[in-house]
């Protein structure tokens, strides 16, 4: 099939309009029954269409942007665009809003909390929740009280359990409602009551870690070996920055 000309304000707002787009699509698969399901058979069909026109677009993009009269693109996984127009040409200007382990603070000072979009994320990445059966169902609520309680950043509380938890799926979320990867001082995972009550030692455990060891960010608490093992570290951070970029 052959692809019509676009010009360059066009090929950057289609690029950023379908990895923002892709994003749901994705999502909306993996809550999907994907047997002899009409509509996620469209879904489907728009993700390999997809995927098979961005790299063309990122092609494109990258070739137009070592013109510097054409599109200053600061990063390749852009959020939002910010688009000004002029008589002679149009530029655009994508900025990301991922955040990185240096950023991402322990405590809420100076956060920006959006409580019912950030509540809705949180049951949206949960899995196995189709009947609302997954432990952490509706569970965002208790994570923005007890982070509120202790002073400390909810999304990051939030990302952690998703992470220590494999998204409310893990034998010890189901059996010992250990949602947070929280050890005795034997060396065992502690046993709980209730998942509200982990959630509320997880926060504690961050504001302590905060103020006996003056950890600030995700990547000092992860190195400093006080949430998982030095050796761990890397692969800790990027799974728990994913969470936290995916409940933004």
């Amino acid at each position: 099939m052959r692809i019509p000309h676009v010009n360059k304000y066009t090929i950057a707002k289609a690029t950023v309009l379908t990895k923002n787009t892709g994003k749901n699509i994705l999502r909306h698969v993996e809550n999907c029954a994907l047997a002899h399901d009409v509509n996620a058979d469209k879904v489907m069909s728009t993700i390999m269409l997809a995927t098979t026109f961005t790299p063309r677009f990122d092609a494109k993009v990258a070739k137009y942007v070592k013109a510097p009269e054409a599109i200053n693109v600061v990063s390749h996984m852009p959020k939002k665009a910010q688009i000004t127009k002029s008589s002679k040409n149009a530029k655009i200007k994508i900025i990301s809003t991922s955040k990185t382990a240096d950023n991402v603070r322990l405590m809420a000072k100076g956060e920006k909390i959006n409580a019912p979009k950030l509540n809705r994320n949180f049951n949206d990445l949960l899995l196995d929740n189709e009947n609302k059966k997954n432990p952490l169902n509706n569970k965002g609520l208790v994570f923005l009280r007890e982070a509120r309680k202790h002073g400390v950043n909810p999304t990051l509380l939030m990302a952690i359990a998703m992470h220590e938890s494999a998204r409310g799926t893990s034998k010890a979320t189901k059996i010992q409602r250990n949602i947070g990867g929280i050890m005795s001082s034997k060396g065992n995972l502690k046993h709980y009551s209730t998942v509200d009550l982990c959630i509320d030692q997880m926060a504690e455990t961050l504001a302590i870690h905060h103020r006996e060891s003056k950890i600030n960010t995700v990547k000092e608490l992860a190195t400093a070996g006080k949430y998982c093992s030095k050796e761990e570290a890397k692969e800790w951070i990027k799974g728990v920055m994913y969470y936290i970029n995916e409940l933004q």
